[in-house]
């Protein structure tokens, strides 16, 4: 079927009623809801029960009942529980008075969350749960708003990812470059490289570097604009946001030990890595010990099953974080 302009208006409807509502479930719902209203009244006479039971069985249902959309559920929820242990055991806070010194202002505690942003290139997600919570307090410490740390979090932890060689993002665009290439079939009986196409990408990767490129310029000339400057000027009188989540209180009469937050984001990162190459190596039929050389460890990084890596990565890294709790007495 061929819908021309029709095409463009679940996105649109999406995009419009989140900025008008700040509601982006909903709007997505909205957009979904009229996108099956599209595709199923054009031949059903309009036929609105039709739609909903197309809507529920077709689209909805299967998306999440999928099994790598689940994973994604469990390791954001066991990630969250990492994170919630971490803080209770002043962990976090252990890591930004160590931190603290590197960022004596404003400014240099914006370079320093894009700093960070840059070395945890592994996952997107990963990035953003992990740094979204440790920088928080130094950022309340030198009054950056919530709003400017969300900026400087998601706006490197995105672009990294999808820039890095290694990453759970590169894995995924190098599948969707092989099988575009083979549905178009451009390629005949010939395999092509994925890989290949994607560093030939790189300099044309335009979001990605200048976004990359944008957060340090934003944090070094503290330029901001609409409600951004608004939200800083808020946090440099004192005020926190409405919306800010004040997060997990950490355990009272605790030492904060910088150890018990790195030893668990280590864990979780290097579990992840190597389920991985594990999964990897098992995909491409390469031998375990020959996955470590540069030649084939891009290729077996890039078959790896990065939902099941992550979910048993963070589960790894929240048991850490439970033992090192419990055996310094800081928790029950």
């Amino acid at each position: 079927m061929e819908y021309g302009w029709w095409s463009l208006v679940p996105p649109a409807v999406a995009i419009i009623l989140a900025i008008a509502s700040r509601r982006v479930v909903l709007s997505l719902f909205a957009g979904i809801a009229v996108g099956a209203l599209i595709l199923k009244d054009w031949s059903a006479n309009w036929n609105l029960l039709t739609v909903v039971e197309d809507l529920a069985e077709s689209h909805l249902w299967p998306s999440l009942i999928a099994e790598d959309h689940l994973r994604v559920f469990a390791f954001t929820s066991l990630m969250g529980a990492m994170i919630g242990v971490i803080q209770r055991c002043g962990g976090m806070n252990g890591v930004v008075n160590s931190l603290a010194p590197l960022a004596r202002s404003r400014r240099g505690g914006q370079i320093l969350t894009w700093l960070l942003g840059l070395i945890i290139f592994i996952d997107d997600y990963a990035n953003t749960l992990l740094l979204g919570h440790t920088m928080r307090p130094l950022a309340d410490r030198l009054r950056i708003s919530r709003e400017k740390l969300a900026y400087l979090v998601d706006s490197t932890a995105a672009p990294v990812s999808g820039l890095a060689l290694i990453s759970t993002w590169v894995a995924g665009e190098i599948g969707y470059i092989e099988e575009g290439y083979k549905s178009l079939h451009l390629t005949g009986d010939t395999t092509v490289d994925g890989f290949g196409v994607f560093v030939a990408t790189i300099p044309y990767r335009f979001y990605v570097l200048w976004a990359l490129l944008l957060v340090p310029l934003v944090g070094l000339l503290g330029r901001d604009f609409g409600p951004m400057l608004k939200a800083e000027r808020r946090a440099m009188r004192g005020e926190s946001s409405s919306e800010a989540e004040q997060g997990t209180q950490t355990q009272e009469n605790v030492k904060h030990r910088w150890y018990n937050a790195v030893i668990p984001v280590l864990v979780t990162i290097g579990i992840t890595v190597w389920l991985l190459i594990v999964t990897g190596s098992r995909e491409t039929e390469t031998a375990l010990a020959e996955a470590f050389s540069w030649q084939t460890l891009v290729a077996v990084f890039g078959n790896g099953n990065s939902y099941l890596a992550l979910v048993y990565g963070s589960l790894a890294g929240l048991f850490t974080a439970a033992v090192l709790a419990w055996t310094q007495g800081i928790l029950t």
